[in-house]
Parts: C-alpha cells; structure tokens; sequence
C-alpha cells in the first residue's frame, strides 16, 4: 500500500499534494544560494537531489498542512518542507536536544540556546522560514510538541536511536501521538543499517499508532515506517 495517495487533511478535505520535485523548487527558489554554497537542490541531476525528491514524496506533503518535524533545522529535508508549506501551511520544528550521549537535557536553557540559533537563522531567511516556530523536543522533559489545533502530518528524521538507549523512546512517541490529529500520520526515517524497524514499529503501536503502508526503501540508505493516529 502507498502512501503516495490522493492527501485528505485531518478535516477530510482533498488538499493538493507537493511532489518532490516542486518542493526543491520551492526551496531554491525561497532562498537561492550561491556557487560555492550551492546544496543538493541546486544540482537537479545528482544522487543526493534524487534521494530528497524520493523522500519527499514518501512523507506525502499537501499545501495547507500544519506539519511537525523532529531533527535539525538545517536539514535539506526541513528546508524543503518549509518552502512548501511558506504560503498555505504552518512548520512546527521539534528542535532534538540531547546531551550528545543520548539523554536528554534537563535545563530550558540549554535548548533555548540552540533555538535562538535557529530562530535566528530563520529570520535571516525569512522568505523561506516564514511560519516555522521552532519547540523543544526531549521528552520525558520537553514532551509537549502539539500545535493549536493538532498536526496534520509529523515527520521524525532524528537518530531515534538515541531514544533507546537513553530508555525514553515510550515518552517520545506518546508526544508524537499526541502531536496529531486523529487521522493524521507520523513518518519515521531511519537509517537501513542499524535502524531497527521493528522495533520502531513495536514502540510506535505502543503509543497507540496504526502502521500504514508498506516501509519504503528510500534512495540515501535510510527507510520510511508510515504511521497513522487512529480516529475520524
């Protein structure tokens, strides 16, 4: 089964969908960058583009959606998604802050450095981060990363391993339930070697989500697990 159907938002409405391809469209065209920073969406032929496009059209992006990611600000994949979303939808960055061992900071200090830093960088790029607000994701600590109203899609491209072996991988996907809408869809993207899905799949069902399609080998050595919250 694809994910790759025909997107209702959390209403039931038929929203328009955002290939791959437009998304890094969108993303170049927000914020151009120059020779020497050129990125992976400025050389539309090479491997790293196509494995942005196919990951894209894994995680099933529409206009209009308020979306969640759990990763790095500064990620292709959160550049994308954000150019995409700049004139219709919201993005909500679950900023990841751990200790660099894989637990998670305790002090609000701490992360509220790092999102002054993106924040910072965000304003700089305004016409590409224009509705990103940027929340602090480390649970158990900083659990609470639901948007008014809930998301329509939550996408974690984060090393979810770390939430094992730091023993709060339960708390982590309770907040992403929580996060969405009924209905709605969490992606996880995780890499292929060492990524354990099924364990993620067994964490996920925990928390009360519902597989949905089939995993997806994506092009850069990672694979996509879909996921959908349960509910009208």
């Amino acid at each position: 089964m694809s994910l790759l159907a025909t997107v209702f938002v959390a209403t039931g409405a038929v929203a328009e969908t955002v290939s791959g391809n437009d998304a890094i469209s969108a993303m170049h065209r927000a914020a151009p960058r120059s020779p020497q920073h050129a990125g992976p969406q400025d050389r539309p032929q090479d491997g790293a583009n196509a494995a942005l496009v196919k990951t894209i059209d894994f995680v099933g992006l529409a206009e209009g959606m308020t979306v969640v990611t759990v990763g790095r600000g500064d990620s292709d994949l959160t550049r994308a998604l954000a150019a995409s979303l700049s004139n219709t939808g919201t993005l909500f960055l679950a900023d990841v802050a751990t200790d660099g061992t894989g637990g998670a900071i305790r002090a609000s200090d701490e992360f509220s450095s790092r999102a002054l830093q993106l924040s910072r960088k965000m304003a700089d790029e305004r016409s590409l981060f224009g509705k990103v607000v940027v929340v602090p994701f480390a649970p158990p600590v900083f659990a609470d990363v639901r948007p008014p109203g809930g998301a329509d899609l939550a996408v974690v491209d984060a090393p979810v391993a770390n939430w094992r072996r730091s023993g709060t991988a339960h708390a982590a996907f309770k907040a992403l339930h929580a996060a969405l809408k009924p209905g709605a869809r969490l992606i996880l993207l995780s890499p292929s070697d060492g990524g354990h899905p099924g364990w993620l799949v067994q964490q996920a069902e925990a928390a009360g989500l519902r597989r949905a399609g089939e995993m997806e080998a994506l092009a850069d050595g990672r694979i996509g697990l879909g996921f959908v919250r349960p509910g009208a």
